[in-house]
């Protein structure tokens, strides 16, 4: 009996858990995701970052980049925003946050504002996440067992006031492999959509490495010789 009981909970969280994950999402309410971003943004403030420090031009130069990709990016419910901060110890890196923000960090602008390639590739990146659900997915799976009673129960209420609440949930998030895949392709094919070079994200991940100082932060954008790979791939597709 207890064995059939551990099987079944086992099978429930190996396969139930993903379908569950995808039907929480599906039932997360637009105004609540919009919330998670605020939220992450003001624990953000308090806890890691500053105002940044950019001159207003270089932050418009930046902006003009993400407008270049934005005709051809369709995500119902989200608004694609663009913002910046100074992240002490953070490298020069980027966040998407569930709703659609997008935060830049200082080290980033400074270090890349010569390759425009290189920054369109990484916002292309991180509107990958937004598109795939990536941080609501995440969310979800590290709350798994709450999500699971909840949706049994058909009361999922405290759960979204909770993720509306804790923000700072949104930024110790690590994305899996499967996911960092498909916000590289997501983003190959959207760059090469808006007249951008995919050798720029290719150049991002090789300039990271020199970076020691932001490996905590990169903990959830892992680098491996796959995603290089993928884009190489495309690349060979592309030109032939």
């Amino acid at each position: 009996m207890i064995a059939a009981t551990l099987a079944a909970i086992f099978a429930v969280w190996k396969w139930g858990l993903p379908i569950l994950v995808a039907l929480a999402v599906w039932m997360t309410p637009a105004a609540v995701v919009r919330q998670i971003d605020a939220s992450t943004l003001a624990s953000l403030d308090r806890f890691m970052a500053s105002s940044s420090q950019l001159p207003a031009a270089q932050r418009e130069v930046q902006q003009a980049l993400l407008n270049k990709l934005l005709p051809h990016v369709d995500i119902p419910d989200r608004d694609i925003r663009l913002t910046f901060r100074n992240i002490a110890n953070a490298g020069p890196n980027a966040l998407a946050l569930p709703g659609g923000t997008i935060i830049l960090t200082d080290e980033l602008v400074r270090n890349f504002a010569e390759d425009p390639d290189l920054i369109a590739g990484v916002l292309a990146h991180e509107i990958g996440h937004v598109a795939k659900n990536h941080s609501l997915k995440q969310l979800y799976h590290s709350l798994s067992i709450y999500l699971l009673i909840a949706l049994l129960a058909g009361d999922v209420g405290p759960i979204l006031d909770s993720l509306a609440l804790e923000g700072q949930t949104v930024v110790n998030l690590s994305f899996s492999r499967q996911h960092e895949l498909e916000a590289d392709s997501y983003a190959l094919h959207l760059i090469s959509k808006s007249g951008y070079s995919t050798q720029g994200l290719r150049r991002f991940f090789d300039a990271i490495k020199a970076y020691d100082g932001s490996r905590d932060w990169l903990s959830s954008h892992p680098l491996s010789r796959d995603r290089v790979r993928n884009i190489d791939s495309f690349n060979e597709r592309l030109a032939q």
